[in-house]
């Protein structure tokens, strides 16, 4: 009986709550935000929530899971964690807190297209009055032909590029003559200062986190593992 995770009694109660179209709306959403695959439970917990059900009761009973706590339950699925409402104690991970979060991840392997994400982040930009560019060893004159792509990602209009990075000072020609009507501006707030990965912000609404350089955006001789966060 392989499963994803645990819920508290208060989620599970949630849970069936939500198949028999009676839940809290709000209760329902922090759950299903972050309900993946699917959830493991026992008889007691059952029991605990007054869900009886004889059919299931006895199924977990003969797989052995009756009497253990949320935490040994934990122990046995994949993520091996307890989705809760109050509790950041692990195993458990209160769905409440804005520190754990659920975003929309994609990975690439070596040799896979990519070309749906360009056109996702594409779209994404689309309407961006301002976009945070920053990796620190890209925009440099060797990636000519690999940072024009991404620059060709943005809306060809008036908006503004903030620069994160001093390779970027030395291209600043080039890139403006892909649009003359884009301005570049130097990232006076130091958002990404230090930092390892790589990031697209999207007028501080949308960030696109890229585990490694944009240039495998493009290039497929490396693995890419990228996530979007809405930030508000």
């Amino acid at each position: 009986m392989s499963r994803s995770l645990v819920l508290s009694d208060e989620l599970l109660e949630v849970y069936y709550d939500f198949l028999n179209c009676k839940c809290d709306p709000e209760k329902a959403k922090a759950l299903l935000c972050y309900y993946s695959g699917s959830h493991l439970t026992n008889v007691s917990q059952l029991r605990r929530i007054g869900k009886e059900d004889a059919a299931l009761h006895a199924q977990l009973a003969q797989a052995g899971y009756t009497n253990q706590t949320l935490t040994e339950l934990a122990e046995t699925t994949k993520y091996r964690m307890v989705l809760s409402t109050n509790d950041d104690t692990y195993p458990n991970f209160n769905v409440n807190n804005k520190i754990f979060r659920r975003e929309f991840c994609f990975n690439y392997g070596v040799g896979e297209d990519r070309a749906n994400l360009i056109r996702y982040i594409k779209e994404l930009c689309m309407s961006a009055n301002t976009i945070v560019a920053y990796d620190i060893y890209f925009f440099q004159s060797k990636n000519e032909r690999l940072w024009k792509q991404l620059f060709n990602l943005f809306p060809n209009r008036k908006m503004s590029i903030i620069n994160c990075s001093s390779q970027m000072n030395g291209i600043t020609g080039k890139v403006k003559a892909l649009c003359n009507s884009w301005t570049i501006k130097s990232d006076t707030k130091k958002t990404y200062d230090g930092l390892h990965d790589r990031y697209l912000r999207i007028d501080d609404s949308v960030e696109v986190v890229f585990s490694s350089g944009f240039e495998y955006l493009f290039d497929k001789n490396k693995e890419l593992s990228c996530i979007v966060k809405v930030l508000n």
